[in-house]
């Protein structure tokens, strides 16, 4: 009943192997992005914190400029987190390249 594969056959086993094996490590490298990230998203929460309550030292602050600060911080720590992202994803590609 044992055939011998195709070279075909072979290649789509190949294939659907790394397929897996990206997929199962899919979880844990979103689970490290998260984690290296976060410190990151904190020091730069606490930074933006430090920055309003200087400001008032100078000037009053008024809602927009608390809205902006925040905002701004808010994309900083995605595109921090996103980098991460990238970073492993070129990592992964690399890894199944062969």
């Amino acid at each position: 009943n044992h055939r011998e594969k195709s070279p075909q056959e072979l290649r789509l086993h190949r294939h659907e192997k790394k397929m897996t094996d990206l997929l199962t490590g899919f979880g844990p490298a979103l689970a490290d992005v998260i984690a290296n990230g976060a410190w990151m998203a904190v020091v730069i929460a606490a930074l933006a914190w430090t920055v309003l309550r200087l400001m008032p030292i100078f000037k009053p602050v008024n809602a927009a400029t608390r809205h902006a600060v925040w905002v701004g911080s808010l994309i900083l720590i995605l595109a921090v987190h996103v980098g991460l992202g990238i970073q492993h994803l070129h990592a992964y590609q690399s890894a199944f390249a062969s």
